[in-house]
């Protein structure tokens, strides 16, 4: 069962652009629940694949702290294959089935000022409130 369960399974939504490591996040992943990439995003990870590694995908995910309480985490998920209930959006971003409660139906943009670049979570309709700086943030009903 439990190599079953690590098996990567393919599912096709939404014009064949998720991926699904299993059942339960294939049914998680329904069109109000997807996380949507910019334009600004995607060019960014395709960068980011042509310097590192081919297949390479941008992980989203969400965990306790920052001054609001909750924080999303990016990392570049590189040549292991995704796991367990993670679900890939546009086969460029995965995000795990805990991280999507908190931001389903929220877009992921890539962003250059004088001082950062980096990936933020834009119009995340799980957020009640969040900091100044858009990197934590308290999710509505709790």
């Amino acid at each position: 069962m439990l190599a079953s369960r690590r098996a990567v399974l393919a599912a096709a939504a939404n014009g064949g652009r998720l991926r699904f490591a299993s059942q339960a996040a294939a049914a998680a992943a329904t069109t109000p629940d997807a996380v949507l990439l910019s334009e600004r995003a995607k060019e960014r990870i395709a960068q980011l694949r042509k310097a590192r590694h081919a297949d390479a995908l941008l992980r989203l995910s969400v965990e306790g702290g920052g001054c609001s309480g909750f924080s999303y985490k990016f990392a570049m998920h590189e040549g292991a294959p995704v796991a367990g209930e993670d679900v890939v959006f546009d086969d460029l971003l995965v995000v795990d089935a805990t991280s999507l409660g908190f931001v389903k139906g929220a877009k992921v943009d890539f962003t250059e000022d004088l001082i950062r670049r980096s990936f933020e979570v834009v119009d995340n309709p799980q957020v009640e409130t969040k900091c100044g700086c858009g990197t934590s943030f308290s999710p509505k009903g709790m």
